[in-house]
Parts: C-alpha cells; sequence; structure tokens
C-alpha cells in the first residue's frame, strides 16, 4: 500500500478514477477508500462520513475502524 498510495493520490488528482472493491464491497473497500482520502488531505472523520454515505456497511467490525483512526494519530 505505502508504494501504491501516492500513485492513487496523483491519479485522483489529476482527474482519474478509482475502483476499489474487496469480496462484500463495504469493509476492506471502506478502509482503502478512507485511508487514500486521508492522503488526500481529508479530515478522517469527513472521510468516513463520506464513505459511510456510499456504503452504509462500511466500517461495522470495530477493528476496521480502529485500523483507519491509526492514521489521524
Amino acid at each position: 500500500l505505502q508504494t501504491l498510495l501516492p500513485r492513487f493520490v496523483q491519479l485522483l488528482n489529476n482527474g482519474m478514477n478509482l475502483t476499489i472493491h474487496c469480496k462484500g464491497g463495504s469493509g476492506r473497500t471502506g478502509m482503502l477508500a478512507a485511508r487514500i482520502m486521508f492522503a488526500m488531505g481529508f479530515e478522517l472523520d469527513d472521510a468516513i462520513t463520506k464513505i459511510k454515505a456510499q456504503r452504509p456497511n462500511a466500517f461495522t467490525v470495530p477493528a476496521q475502524l480502529s485500523y483507519i483512526q491509526q492514521f489521524a494519530k
């Protein structure tokens, strides 16, 4: 992820689209989307709110939310 994250941010900043998916389409997808958004300068709470608006089942496992919150520290 550390290798790909700057490339994802670059693509998005250049107006490209990025498709992210996992088996369920919520948990791991939401974690990666939040991590990318945080790298782009979003406040973590704003990223989580935007993701949950699109994927209400995102971050239903407490460990997923804990993982994402560690980036805000």
